[in-house]
Formats: structure tokens, sequence, C-alpha cells
């Protein structure tokens, strides 16, 4: 994270980020204006005050294996919990990360589906590895995981995904978000 002085345009500081297999990258304020949130997949929050890394949100990332990044993250109102679209989490296992060995599984039964023309039945059948956009919400001060929401699944017939950037209503009331639906007809 780059900091500028707003006046002179000049940068300020560095803050460092972590980086988990994605190029995407999102940032935000709290709304109280005590943190700064901001990654690549995993979430730092810093004290505005002092520029200091306060703690990580880690989502469906542990031990540097790691899915698609975060696109979107926005904190409620409140700024009692921030909000965070990652590009593409590990279904239909929950949430637990696999191990590289079931991973490199997954790749070979992937391979497999995509060569001999069942892979979206496969896919849809929870036979091969979906990775999905997916919705997560965390406590700010825990970082305890409080809200998960897939797109939906593949189909051979349906597919579709969030497509769009986080938003809150002024009061916190609803989390706003896109998605983009394809139907296959016949």
């Amino acid at each position: 994270v780059l900091i500028y002085d707003a006046n002179s345009c000049k940068m300020t500081q560095t803050l460092p980020i972590k980086n988990p297999g994605s190029i995407l990258g999102v940032i935000a304020f709290s709304p109280d204006g005590k943190y700064l949130a901001a990654g690549i997949g995993v979430i730092t929050l810093w004290d505005t005050r002092t520029w200091q890394a306060v703690r990580d949100i880690e989502g469906p990332y542990e031990r540097g294996f790691a899915a698609g990044g975060a696109k979107s993250i926005a904190f409620s109102p409140d700024s009692k919990s921030l909000t965070v679209l990652y590009d593409s989490v590990v279904w239909p296992e929950t949430l637990r990360i696999p191990t590289r060995e079931e991973a490199a599984n997954w790749n070979r039964k992937e391979a497999a589906a995509r060569k001999d023309g069942t892979f979206m039945e496969k896919r849809a059948n929870g036979e091969v590895r979906s990775f999905l956009r997916t919705i997560m919400s965390f406590e700010v001060e825990t970082t305890k995981r409080i809200f998960v929401q897939t797109s939906i699944p593949w189909t051979p017939k349906r597919n579709g995904w969030f497509t769009g950037n986080l938003a809150y209503t002024p009061d916190g009331r609803y989390l706003l978000t896109l998605r983009e639906e394809h139907l296959k007809l016949e």
C-alpha cells in the first residue's frame, strides 16, 4: 500500500501486504476512520494513527495454499465487520483448505474430465472441484467469520458468479453486490 500526502502528492509511507497467489488487490477505510484494510488475498488491518499492522483476516487462506484473491471489500457502516468478495474459493469442500496431495489429485481428476468431455457433468455432481466467487464477512476485532455466501454452483444448464463491488446501505441493513448468471437453453 502506498500512502501519499494529498497536498504535495509525495509518497510518505509504504505498507506491506501479503500476496498468496493472486494479482487482485483491494483497499478500504473503516467509516469510523480507525482502520485501513488492504490486501491481495490475506487482508491486513492497520491502525490509521500509527500505520502499524493490527491483525490479518486470512479468510480461506492457510499456510500459503490459496485459490484466488480478494476482488472487493467493504466495512459495515458501524465499522464492526468487514466483508470480502474472494475471486475463487475451493468448493464443495467447506472452508477447509485441501492438502497439497488433495489439490494434486483434484487437478488430475479435473484434467481427465476435461479430456473426456465430462467436466461440466462431474462438476455439477461434485466429482471434481469447483472454484466459486465467495463473499465472507468477518468481525473486525476478532476476525471471526460471521457470514459466507457463494455464487451459484456450475451445472450443465446454469452458471453464474458475483461480479461487482460490495457495498452496505448507509443504515447497515443490506449488503449489495452484482451477480452475472447464464442459463443454457435447449
